[in-house]
C-alpha cells in the first residue's frame, strides 16, 4: 500500500462536506448516546448504516445522502470507534481506576460549527494521468505523484 499527503489550501467544497460529516457523526452520536443514557443496547454499525441510508423527510437530516455513500459508511464506523474506545477505557477504569484521572466519559458531539474527517478509499477515486479524482460531487481533482489507485 502506497500513501502520499496532500495539503489542499482552503476549499469551500471540502469544507462544506466536512460540515456535513460532522453532521452525520452528530447524529449517530446522539442515538448512541441516547441508547447508552436510557440503558438500551447500542446499535450496530449495520443497523446505523441501513437507517441512515433512507431519506428523511426533513431535508437537513439527510448528511448521509449529502456525502459519497462510503465516506458516509465510514463516519458511521468512526463514532461506532469512539464508542468502543469508550466502553474499553471504562472496563479498563474498573480494573485499574488509578490509571486515569477521572470515569471515561462517552464520546461528546462535534462543536455545531465544526467539521469532520472525509475518508475515501481507492473504491471511490481514481488517478489518470498524474491527476487525483475524487468522486463527482466532491468536484475535485488535485495532482499526485501516485500513478494509480
Amino acid at each position: 500500500m502506497r500513501t502520499e499527503q496532500i495539503f489542499i489550501r482552503d476549499n469551500g467544497v471540502i469544507s462544506r462536506m466536512c460540515h456535513v460529516s460532522k453532521n452525520l457523526y452528530n447524529q449517530v452520536n446522539y442515538i448512541l448516546r441516547d441508547q447508552f443514557f436510557n440503558r438500551e443496547k447500542l446499535s450496530s454499525y449495520g443497523t446505523l448504516a441501513k437507517q441512515f441510508a433512507v431519506p428523511s423527510d426533513i431535508e437537513e437530516n439527510n448528511n448521509f445522502q449529502k456525502l459519497p455513500a462510503q465516506t458516509a459508511q465510514w463516519t458511521i464506523k468512526k463514532v461506532k470507534e469512539s464508542w468502543n474506545s469508550f466502553f474499553k477505557a471504562l472496563k479498563t477504569y474498573k480494573k485499574h481506576p488509578e490509571l486515569f484521572s477521572g470515569p471515561p466519559r462517552p464520546p461528546k458531539y462535534k462543536n455545531k460549527d465544526g467539521e469532520f474527517i472525509l475518508i475515501f478509499t481507492n473504491q471511490q477515486c481514481s488517478i489518470d494521468n498524474g491527476i487525483l479524482k475524487f468522486p463527482k460531487i466532491m468536484d475535485l481533482e488535485v495532482k499526485t505523484r501516485l500513478d494509480d489507485v
